[in-house]
């Protein structure tokens, strides 16, 4: 009786339905596989390790909280997007206090992040939370400086502005693969290229850090590098259903 009926449906047999018994469904819309190929060739991994996550985060990572910086995120931000067209600084400068509000849970991110909350909202498809974002602009902006790899905030660098772009699926797309970049040249060692060089361990043990974290899956930084057996804390399955469908995916 501990044999899961629905695992074919991902749990939700309502949302994601297979006639045949026999197939993974797939949950990225034409766009996001596009996209998902494109920013895999731009950092040099492998596609099914940026689609698989993403498909990992539509289906097991989302729920009504981020629903609601996501809706949140996408109106305040059009406000403030309108003032700026009228030349409203007032009303575009409450707009964007008010959305680096949410990008630090209004001060709260850091302790948060040392109970292994989190960092900050996580909107779009991505589930990227803000603080970890700005980690994945640092790192990589210093080891591959000048290759224009992540997305143009603007002269101010604004958190509001970023939290805009991580809700749109070509921001949220480009911000998770240069994140998964970042580990996997941890992982490996290297900032070599990756897209021929990762194992499916390699790339589910990834995939658990972008859900949990180094520390919170094993421990340290070696622990990361040498783990044969990914973190059950980082919900390898999630991952793993899908490698197998993007790997063969054209």
């Amino acid at each position: 009786m501990s044999y899961n009926m629905w695992n074919y449906g991902y749990g939700n047999p309502v949302k994601y339905t297979d006639p045949t018994g026999h197939s993974v469904q797939d949950p990225l819309t034409a766009t996001q596989w596009s996209l998902a190929k494109q920013e895999a060739i731009r950092f040099g991994i492998p596609k099914e390790l940026v689609a698989g996550t993403l498909a990992a985060e539509i289906v097991y990572d989302e729920d009504f909280i981020n629903t609601i910086y996501d809706v949140s995120t996408a109106v305040v931000g059009g406000i403030a997007d309108l003032a700026f067209m009228f030349r409203d600084r007032t009303t575009r400068n409450l707009c964007y206090q008010l959305l680096e509000g949410f990008h630090e849970y209004f001060g709260l991110a850091p302790w948060l992040e040392n109970k292994g909350i989190g960092y900050g909202s996580a909107p779009g498809i991505a589930n990227m939370h803000a603080g970890a974002a700005v980690r994945t602009e640092e790192y990589i902006n210093s080891i591959y400086p000048d290759q224009g790899l992540m997305p143009d905030l603007g002269l101010d660098n604004h958190p509001g502005v970023r939290l805009q772009t991580l809700l749109t699926d070509e921001g949220g797309i480009r911000y998770a693969a240069g994140y998964l970049r970042q580990y996997a040249d941890l992982r490996k060692g290297t900032t070599k290229d990756h897209t021929n060089d990762l194992s499916d361990i390699d790339m589910i043990i990834i995939y658990t850090v972008y859900r949990c974290s180094i520390e919170g899956c094993y421990g340290d930084l070696q622990g990361f590098q040498t783990a044969q057996v990914p973190a059950a804390d980082g919900s390898p399955h999630d991952f793993s259903v899908f490698l197998d469908l993007y790997k063969k995916k054209p």
